[in-house]
């Protein structure tokens, strides 16, 4: 029986290949620089192969030095912390617009085109949610139309779902005035597209836990959104039906106040819901970094510890050999200074 005999490039050949690969220019072109004969051009080769996997490597540890952070964590919203947001600003949804310039446009006999809408209503600061009200999406299957509803509505689907009125910052009582009108509500698209074009959000409110859990307020955790659910008293039974646990959850001593109810509405298949709560009741977010964020600290914090590591290392190293072994390199017992000097200039030589 023939044996076949199968050869398997050796590392030196390997290693002669990627210096190839990674050296493009040709044999001849290679001469033309002045380097002539093949072992030259495979050792030019080699070091520019060697030069090429340096380069690679720094910048893949540049990359995760400086590069890293921006690209998994980017540049957070500006933050402002609970009870802090100034007059200027109002807050909607969880985050604050700076309303600095702001000319809401002719309405009524209260807006003539040129006038801030915080000033002429005293709004700064407060909290407008209810009169942007985020319907049509997450909450068509929650709030329905009550039985004697006297808000708009198209296919059954509410063009509004609360009172389009304002509440401070740190809450207040239900203000249910106005249920059926739609001055406040800005339902159009074209006042929505008004508003998005005309400000921009500048940092999302934050509470922390302490806020959240042994707060006056009857405040949960959905996923990272602040849920205020006293808001869920400004809502009438006549004019919207909804989910029983809502009733449940605006009560002030209710079991999800002051918890982190994702799990638990995740694990009741009850997810909508909270992205409805979410879409309309939210008051702001926990303070807490995002996934992104965490995870380019710790790669930074473990190659610092390895690059700091490594050179401890080498100087550790450099310090022994120095100190400990340097000494009984090429000593000789029994050596006279004359052979020392001998023994030197025949190594010269």
């Amino acid at each position: 029986m023939s044996t076949v005999t199968v050869n398997t490039p050796s590392l030196h050949s390997r290693r002669q290949i990627s210096a190839s690969v990674l050296t493009v220019p040709s044999a001849d072109a290679i001469s033309c620089a002045g380097i002539k004969s093949p072992e030259q051009q495979r050792a030019w080769r080699e070091k520019m192969g060697l030069l090429a996997i340096i380069l690679l490597l720094t910048a893949a540890v540049g990359f995760l030095t400086f590069g890293f952070q921006d690209a998994v964590c980017g540049s957070p919203l500006g933050r402002f912390q609970y009870t802090s947001v100034g007059t200027n600003f109002a807050i909607i949804n969880g985050y604050a617009y700076n309303f600095t310039g702001i000319k809401h446009p002719a309405a009524g006999t209260t807006f003539d085109g040129t006038s801030n809408p915080l000033t002429i209503s005293g709004l700064g600061g407060f909290d407008l949610s209810f009169m942007f009200q985020n319907v049509n999406g997450t909450c068509d299957e929650i709030f329905t139309p009550g039985p004697r509803s006297v808000i708009p509505q198209t296919n059954k689907r509410l063009h509004w779902y609360f009172p389009c009125n304002s509440f401070p910052q740190m809450g207040a009582g239900a203000n249910a005035t106005g249920y059926e009108l739609a001055t406040q509500c800005h339902a159009t698209s074209r006042s929505r597209e008004l508003f998005q074009k005309e400000t921009r959000s500048a940092g999302l409110v934050a509470f922390n836990w302490t806020e959240v859990s042994s707060g006056p307020r009857n405040l949960a955790v959905f996923e990272s959104s602040i849920l205020d659910f006293s808001l869920l008293t400004w809502l009438n039974t006549d004019q919207v039906t909804y989910p029983a646990i809502l009733d449940e959850m605006k009560l002030q001593n209710n079991p999800y106040r002051g918890k982190d109810i994702t799990m638990h509405l995740r694990r009741t298949n009850q997810m909508q819901l909270g992205y409805c709560l979410r879409d309309t009741i939210r008051v702001g977010f926990i303070d807490t970094q995002t996934i992104g964020c965490v995870a380019s600290n710790v790669v930074l914090i473990v190659s610092l510890i390895f690059i700091i590591g490594v050179v401890a290392i080498k100087f550790a190293m450099a310090v022994i050999f120095g100190w400990f072994l340097s000494w009984r390199l090429g000593s000789f017992k029994d050596e006279s200074w004359k052979s020392i000097r001998r023994r030197a200039a025949e190594v010269e030589q």
